[in-house]
């Protein structure tokens, strides 16, 4: 349960610009593995997948510390 990096442009934890595609990506890591969960119009979409993955794979801790509140999309 890592907080947002320095360098984080989306503001949202596991969403990141593809710069090649010009979309919103998301992905997780689940035992040391990272992955992808799609590619998006929004970092809010994105943002919603990576929660949505989130609860299903860890289910230890399943609300990231900086969670920000997303309206079902």
């Amino acid at each position: 349960n890592m907080a947002l990096q320095k360098n984080n442009t989306s503001g949202y934890t596991g969403v990141y610009w593809d710069t090649a595609k010009r979309k919103w990506r998301a992905q997780i890591k689940k035992d040391g593995k990272k992955i992808r969960l799609g590619m998006f119009c929004t970092p809010e979409k994105a943002y919603a997948a990576y929660l949505k993955a989130k609860e299903r794979l860890h289910t230890f801790n399943p609300v990231p510390r900086d969670v920000k509140i997303v309206q079902a999309l």
